[in-house]
This record gives C-alpha cells, sequence and structure tokens, in this order.
C-alpha cells in the first residue's frame, strides 16, 4: 500500500509519497524483459528504411522511491544508424505502471499490454502515458517486439504488430502514419560450451526468462 505523509514547513503543505520498496520491485515486472541494467539490447525501429534507425535499450537501475522502467536511445532521424556504442543519441525513459496479458481467441498468451509514462516529456514534448504491446519472438538469445502508441488508448496496437512488415514509416520520422512506433529489441548471447556452465551467464539468463513467464 501506498503511504502518503503531509509535512508542514514554512513554506507551505509538501505532499511526500512514500512508495514501499517491495511494491516498487514489483514494477520492475511490468517492463519488458531487458535483464539486469547492466545488459544492453540493440534497437531497430522497425519500418525505417534509408538508412534503418537503430538504437540501444536497458534497464534503469533500480531507485528508492522512483517508479523502475527502462532506457531507451534512438539514432538521429536523418542519419538513421545508432547503436550501443554511439554517443549523441536522443535519450528516451519511459516507466511501466501496469501489464495486462494479449490473448488470441483460443485464450493463448501472445503478448502483454503495458501502461508506460514519460515523466520528462521527451517522447512527445509533454509528460503522457502511453499503451504500448510488446511479445517476446524469441527466447534465446532474446529477440522482443514492441509497440508504443501515440497516445495512451490501446487499440489498434494488435493489429499494428501483426501487420508491422507490411508498412513503411513515412522519411524523416520514427513513427507510423498513426503516430505508433515499432521496436525490436535484440541481443546476442555468448553461448560457448564454457559459458552454459558459468554461473554468471546461468543467472543472466534466467532473470530473462523469468521476467518473460511472470
Amino acid at each position: 500500500m501506498i503511504s502518503i505523509k503531509y509535512l508542514k514547513f514554512k513554506c507551505g503543505v509538501c505532499l511526500f509519497v512514500f512508495i514501499p520498496t517491495d511494491t516498487l520491485r514489483g514494477f520492475q515486472k511490468f517492463c519488458p524483459p531487458l535483464g539486469s541494467p547492466d545488459e544492453r539490447f540493440k534497437v531497430t525501429v522497425m519500418g525505417s528504411l534509408s538508412p534503418p534507425i537503430g538504437g540501444c535499450a536497458s534497464m534503469q537501475k533500480f531507485r528508492r522511491n522512483e517508479i523502475p522502467g527502462f532506457n531507451l536511445w534512438l539514432g538521429d532521424l536523418q542519419t538513421g544508424s545508432g547503436n550501443c556504442d554511439d554517443e549523441d543519441l536522443d535519450y528516451y525513459m519511459f516507466q511501466c505502471l501496469s501489464k495486462n496479458s494479449f490473448m488470441d481467441e483460443n485464450e493463448n498468451i501472445k503478448g502483454w499490454y503495458v501502461t508506460l509514462f514519460d515523466p520528462a516529456g521527451r517522447w512527445s514534448g509533454q509528460a503522457a502515458h502511453k499503451c504500448s504491446l510488446y511479445s517476446l519472438i524469441k527466447e534465446d538469445p532474446p529477440i522482443i517486439q514492441m509497440v508504443i502508441s501515440a497516445n495512451r488508448s490501446c487499440d489498434g496496437l494488435a493489429r499494428r504488430m501483426g501487420e508491422v512488415e507490411k508498412h513503411r514509416v513515412p522519411e524523416g520520422l520514427r513513427h507510423f502514419e498513426d503516430g505508433s512506433v515499432a521496436l525490436l529489441f535484440t541481443k546476442n548471447w555468448p553461448q560457448t560450451t564454457s559459458d552454459m556452465y558459468d554461473d554468471d551467464y546461468r543467472k543472466k539468463r534466467s532473470a530473462v526468462l523469468d521476467s518473460v513467464h511472470r
């Protein structure tokens, strides 16, 4: 439960919101399964061409009294490219507020709707909520597809995800005509024989796979 405390100072009444650590860690499960904060995923803006726009993503480090989220860096609109080794990428951060399953007609889970919040307002020019839908395309190495809506509505995201390969992003933009953005997160894990018996490797793999199935 979130507890609210009021403290009175000479400047007036200030509002402090304390969120228990266990509750905050629960919010981490709402984000797409990007592993630990020290891991980096390559990002491709789907539908972008000549050249395709790339970028990088990672989970944010856990901070007390801050809702967990993930970092997203994207390349320049004009020159495209962009990867985890580049500098001067456009930076965004999304907090993950809720998570609900997306099921097919047979009630099989095909993905997850996640409510995102952009507190800095860098994505659309003002702080705003966005609906997103992600799906795990492949587990090992992990490949995640995600569509972020132009607003807080989830309408049309499932159709957009299913037809993303058929559409192209207009030149000079990252988003489709409806304002949605489709992202592909990929990561190549070392898979030598020695790695398969390495404790750190197994911990990283289990952290990603466990978060997918929660």
